[in-house]
């Protein structure tokens, strides 16, 4: 059944990816990566081109490497995305069917500025690195570097010569002139597109659906966002307090297959599965996450309280997360053995240090103005008059 079910969705993608020739109006190129989080998180800024007119074209990768990278679960979202952007008349075909021949483009935004194809980079005026999660720090290993998750690979020789220009909001252009100021004439200090869609989601009436609603009327509600429920603690498990459970979206199947009796057993528990995080966003009061979550930072910038769990002695100190800005505005703990306390004193108002977290919070939102996208859309535009 999976092997079928895997054909089935192999064939979809690549009947989806089919080959069509470049538009006249086609101006403005995506390289985007396997993993349907990516293609949605730029989302936002091929709509503000789509709206002003502007034709997009994306490159994709091979559709077999898509599938045995991702999933087959990811992979039907990746094609829920793709049919969204062909219905607004974007182009998307495969990297391999793509003839470079064909035309110019103004622009290329890429997430990974170390492997652009030469291809790509002959016809393209300019080639733009684009900020798509919260932080890139936590795919770094400090000390203990993997050859394609150090700063050498996001931010070293081959990309400085492969870009014009880096997009990235305030806090991660400070970070990456610390380490190196080779970059600081490329970096552009925009915000990420990411932004607008939480900008617009929070600023919405109401995303929470109305079961959520009637479950969580007045109470406290906690963001669970580790794969299991096993290391749940006590206060958590209270009627008097909501669980709202949002495992990682690409091991999601898998996680409900192993915690689905843990999800029934507990009463107090929402379990998230939907597409975004949006209504979790609204509806909770405080996220419980591990250590270098990229959901981290969206969720400080919402104005909401973070609790992140981890041995800040050895594993952050090795990551180098404790002077970021994402980790001195969030409440650490060791330990699961310690949220129980945490929780006492968050409802309690009891937490201390607010004024330190919060001034670092507002460095986060610096460029949270929902105007991302018009910024960077509005920086090529003059470019290339």
């Amino acid at each position: 059944m999976e092997f079928e079910q895997k054909e089935v969705i192999e064939y979809r993608l690549k009947e989806a990816l089919k080959y069509s020739p470049k538009r006249d109006n086609e101006k403005i190129l995506f390289w985007v990566s396997a993993y349907s989080y990516f293609l949605e998180s730029v989302e936002s800024l091929i709509n503000t081109y789509v709206k002003k007119g502007i034709q997009c074209g994306i490159l994709f990768m091979d559709v077999e490497y898509m599938i045995s990278e991702t999933g087959t679960g990811a992979s039907e979202i990746m094609l829920t995305v793709i049919e969204r952007l062909k219905n607004k008349g974007v182009r998307c075909i495969l990297y391999r069917d793509w003839n470079p021949s064909e035309g110019k483009w103004d622009v290329c935004y890429v997430n990974k500025g170390g492997k652009i194809p030469e291809k790509i980079r002959g016809v393209c005026r300019y080639i733009a690195l684009l900020q798509l999660m919260a932080h890139y720090t936590h795919t770094l290993k400090g000390n203990y570097f993997q050859e394609n998750q150090s700063f050498e690979n996001l931010f070293g020789e081959a990309v400085l010569r492969n870009i014009d220009y880096v997009i990235v909001a305030e806090h991660i252009a400070d970070w990456i002139e610390n380490i190196s100021l080779d970059f600081k004439e490329k970096i552009l200090r925009f915000g990420y597109p990411k932004q607008d869609d939480l900008h617009n989601a929070m600023n919405k009436k109401n995303e929470i659906p109305e079961e959520w609603q009637q479950k969580i009327q007045n109470k406290k509600v906690y963001l669970w966002t580790f794969s299991n429920l096993r290391c749940l603690p006590e206060s958590l498990k209270s009627d008097d307090r909501i669980v709202i459970f949002r495992p990682h979206p690409l091991r999601l199947e898998e996680i409900l297959k192993n915690e689905i009796e843990n999800i029934k057993k507990h009463k107090n528990l929402i379990l998230d599965d939907r597409n975004t995080y949006w209504a979790s966003f609204q509806a909770s009061d405080v996220m419980i996450s591990c250590m270098g979550a990229s959901m981290c930072s969206n969720y400080l910038m919402a104005g909401k309280t973070c609790l992140l769990v981890g041995d800040q002695d050895k594993e952050e100190d090795a990551l180098g997360n404790k002077s970021q800005v994402w980790y001195k505005a969030s409440y650490i703990v060791h330990d699961f053995d310690e949220i129980d306390s945490f929780v006492e004193k968050y409802e309690a108002g009891k937490l201390g240090n607010t004024e330190e977290k919060e001034k670092n919070r507002e460095i986060l939102k610096k460029q949270f103005d929902g105007k991302v996208c018009e910024r960077i859309v509005n920086f090529f535009e003059s470019k290339l008059k």
